[in-house]
């Protein structure tokens, strides 16, 4: 049983590349530093160099492989995006599927620990309580970890207000 508002993912279940293949780059680690990336309005810029260097490009000294260039990394990046868009929207559903079944399963817990507690506590039989020792301390860091927070919160607090 899943909970919240989600539905069956309809989209993708595979992903293939190979049309793209011959333009992927993977870049060493740290060599992405210091690239320039799109700027807004570079859509426009797009659209005006079509004309302007057509008809202006010689005259302005604009080099023909500057702008081929130009064009054909812009058509790769056309590419590129069609197929990161798709992808990411795959990476997203796995992300929220990944933390639905957490969650669920943090629940299913939730409610087992619950019940061994329940027993031991209405059976006066605190043995019960052995086999499940490491999930009950599982359960119970969250529930020590924010009576801490709490406490630093309240200390923080404390500290700040104006003594006088």
């Amino acid at each position: 049983m899943t909970t919240g508002t989600g539905q069956p993912y309809t989209g993708p279940l595979s992903f293939d590349l190979t049309a793209i293949a011959t333009i992927l780059i993977d870049q060493p680690p740290g060599a992405l530093r210091g690239m320039r990336r799109d700027q807004p309005g570079i859509d426009d810029v797009i659209h005006e160099l079509a004309g302007a260097v057509k008809n202006n490009g010689t005259e302005a000294g604009v080099a023909a492989h500057a702008y081929q260039r130009f064009l054909d990394s812009t058509e790769k990046l056309t590419k590129l995006r069609l197929n990161s868009a798709a992808l990411l929207k795959m990476a997203e559903v796995l992300a929220e599927t990944e933390t639905t079944y957490e969650n669920e399963r943090e629940q299913a817990l939730s409610q087992i620990v619950d019940a061994v507690k329940s027993t031991a506590k209405r059976s006066r039989n605190q043995a019960i309580l052995a086999p499940f020792e490491k999930s009950i301390r599982y359960k119970q860091q969250a529930a020590d970890k924010a009576v801490k927070t709490r406490t630093r919160n309240k200390a923080a607090k404390l500290a700040s207000k104006p003594t006088g």
